[in-house]
């Protein structure tokens, strides 16, 4: 297993009251093969003021992902992603 922890600079950061609304009202997707993640993640997300929807791989994403699009909605990571040159 590989993985990365990543940490903004306290310069970069947002002001502490800004910090407990980041994720309130966004809609993101959870993709993780391990159940345990996912319903850890799904509860942390919640407390946090997000909508969120768990995937066991990648095939799961993509078919709620295509569910979402259908339907004319999105998830916001998603939004960044298609935003990016290349």
């Amino acid at each position: 297993m590989c993985g990365a922890i990543w940490r903004r600079s306290p310069a970069h950061s947002p002001p502490a009251e800004n910090r407990a609304n980041l994720l309130s009202g966004q809609r993101i997707l959870v993709v993780d093969d391990n159940r345990t993640n996912r319903r850890l993640l799904e509860l942390l997300l919640a407390h946090r003021g997000s909508d969120s929807f768990m995937a066991e791989g990648g095939a799961d994403a993509l078919v709620l992902l295509r569910a979402e699009l259908a339907t004319g909605s999105t998830v916001d990571a998603t939004k960044v992603i298609r935003a990016l040159p290349g």
